[in-house]
């Protein structure tokens, strides 16, 4: 880089940085310091989930796992008529099931 180049350069900086619209360098402003994190909070803190609430969460939970079991076995078992239905190969229709299965595993 040439001199004057350089020069032009650090002016422009010197210009930009040292302006009262830039929010980096007001003087006025520091950017504030960060808290230590404490270790643990205190016991008053703690978030408190009640045994009903982590039942009724379980208890969707299994609920929502039990119906995609559920879905998954119906379809397995009538695979072989819907192939039949469709004209098209019980592997090919495989294939799709798996895709299915996987796409409401997401």
């Amino acid at each position: 880089m040439k001199k004057r180049t350089k020069k032009l350069l650090f002016i422009w900086a010197v210009a930009v940085f040292t302006s009262p619209s830039c929010p980096r360098m007001r003087a006025s402003t520091p950017f504030p310091r960060a808290k230590p994190l404490p270790d643990a909070l205190p016991p008053d803190l703690e978030p408190v989930i009640s045994t009903g609430k982590m039942r009724l969460t379980a208890a969707i939970v299994g609920g929502a796992l039990f119906m995609q079991n559920i879905d998954s076995t119906v379809i397995a078992t009538g695979l072989p008529a819907m192939a039949k239905s469709f004209h098209a190969d019980p592997l090919h229709m495989s294939v799709a099931l798996t895709s299915y299965l996987i796409s409401l595993s997401v």
